[in-house]
């Protein structure tokens, strides 16, 4: 999936200082890496890394107003507009209007963005599950999902 020389430069990048050893400096390494999978990943159902993000995010019983994306993403809400835009075509969101503010669109998964939303979901955990089983226990795997999720609801809680 990793060309050769991706897989290199990662290597290198990991290895160049001491402050790479930070627990920061390695998740964003982690993060960076997994992106690249995703990114493959995503482009099998040509969208890209932040349009499959954003399926992510939407579910079909509960509209997301597009402000939440533009928050989530830290981009203004022209970027979004531009992905919306490309979702809606490809008829994987619907965009209504707020029913008591007319300021604010509405995001929704249709079937199909359901579907692909499944199927990348599904798709992720395979590959994570392979990539994990050949590092880590089942046991280790579990922990490590435990420390992610209690780090992950902590920052949540300062936001």
């Amino acid at each position: 999936m990793l060309s050769t020389i991706y897989k290199k430069t990662i290597i290198v990048a990991m290895n160049t200082g001491k402050d790479n050893q930070t627990i920061s400096w390695q998740l964003m390494e982690l993060m960076f890496q997994s992106k690249h999978r995703i990114n493959h990943l995503a482009e099998k159902y040509e969208l890209t890394t932040m349009q499959s993000a954003a399926l992510r995010m939407l579910s079909q019983d509960d509209p997301k107003a597009m402000r939440a994306l533009s928050d989530y993403f830290m981009c203004d809400a022209s970027t979004i507009t531009g992905l919306v835009d490309r979702l809606e075509a490809r008829k994987l969101i619907t965009r209504s209007n707020h029913p008591t503010d007319r300021r604010v669109k509405l995001l929704a998964l249709t079937n199909t963005g359901v579907a692909i939303k499944e199927s990348i979901l599904h798709e992720t955990l395979r590959i994570e599950d392979e990539r994990l089983a050949n590092i880590l226990t089942d046991d280790e795997r579990n922990v490590f999902r435990e420390l992610l999720t209690k780090l992950l609801n902590e920052e949540k809680v300062h936001e």
